[in-house]
């Protein structure tokens, strides 16, 4: 990927650095054609069921972009279950809407749980063989659970990590690839060998995603394009958490290369809110711009593919 920018397309024969590792201990290394085609055009039946799983609160604009990426996915048998334990019901309007029976919303009382056990009653609620995170502020490209599903497959895996990932931040007009490690966000895992998370109000993915690492037969993928971690203002950690990412970044691009590659990202994943995202402040006439440019945006089919209906948000708050 070095030298290359954003790129995620994986097709048939496309060859992907790859490691493998069963219980800790690394025991196959190399690079391997994956073919991701047989779930894009096989009977629906053949693909196991994967349970994307978000969790979400008052932020139905970032978490409608989210759920645009994941009807853009090209991997067939999938299910999206929402935990929201929001106060606004704009995001459950948008996805009554839309009526689709592979997104399930399930409403929890605010302050109630921390995000630990609020991952865990997404886990409880869901139906798939496979467990997928699935945060409502990040992106994912369309081909993320037919590369990593067929990596599991290929590798009789338990679970894909990603070794590294995008990092955008948008204030910043910043995109970077990120170092080499366990990418806890971009974890797909059997859920018979899934742990539950931590009782921990954030990072709780972290101590998950290792126990998987020590437990567990897992491939690790150099395909950095299929998940961007985004940086908008309201994350559970704050901007010192994202600066020693981009530090620690394995290539980076600011100025008018920042913008070559912001037209790569947004040729497979919906990129745009207008600029009206969580934390960010405004005058009272440049914020009601820049929603009515957002719902403009999020009302619009994703700019990956024509693969579903869109969900609509209107009047978000931030």
């Amino acid at each position: 990927m070095a030298g290359d920018g954003i790129e995620a397309s994986t097709n048939a024969g496309t060859r992907v650095e790859f490691s493998v590792s069963d219980r800790g201990r690394v025991v196959n290394t190399g690079r391997m054609a994956l073919d991701t085609n047989r779930y894009r055009q096989g009977d629906i039946s053949e693909a196991p069921l994967v349970s994307c799983l978000m969790v979400t609160q008052d932020r139905p604009d970032l978490a409608a972009r989210s759920i645009q990426c994941f009807l853009a996915q090209s991997y067939p048998n999938r299910e999206l279950i929402i935990i929201d334990d929001g106060t606004s019901d704009q995001l459950q309007r948008g996805i009554e809407a839309i009526c689709l029976p592979s997104i399930k919303w399930h409403r929890l009382p605010r302050s109630k749980f921390n995000l630990g056990e609020l991952r865990n009653v997404a886990v409880e609620n869901s139906a798939g063989r496979y467990v997928c995170q699935w945060d409502d502020d990040d992106l994912c490209d369309p081909d993320r659970l037919s590369v990593q599903m067929a990596a599991i497959t290929s590798l009789s895996a338990d679970a894909c990590f990603l070794s590294r990932q995008q990092l955008w931040w948008p204030q910043r007009r910043t995109l970077a690839i990120s170092t080499r490690r366990i990418w806890e966000g971009t974890m797909i895992c059997a859920k018979d060998k899934t742990p539950r998370y931590p009782a921990l109000r954030r990072g709780e993915d972290t101590p998950l995603a290792y126990h998987v690492w020590r437990t567990a037969r897992v491939v690790m993928l150099d395909q950095p394009g299929l998940y961007t971690y985004v940086c908008h203002g309201a994350n559970s950690f704050d901007e010192s958490h994202f600066a020693q990412h981009f530090a620690a970044a394995t290539e980076c691009w600011t100025g008018d290369d920042y913008d070559v590659q912001l037209n790569r990202l947004g040729s497979r994943v919906p990129i745009d809110i207008a600029g009206a995202l969580p934390g960010t402040s405004q005058s009272a006439t440049e914020h009601d711009d820049l929603d009515r440019r957002s719902a403009e945006t999020l009302s619009a089919p994703p700019v990956v593919a024509d693969r579903g209906p869109t969900v609509r948000v209107e009047g978000s708050q931030r």
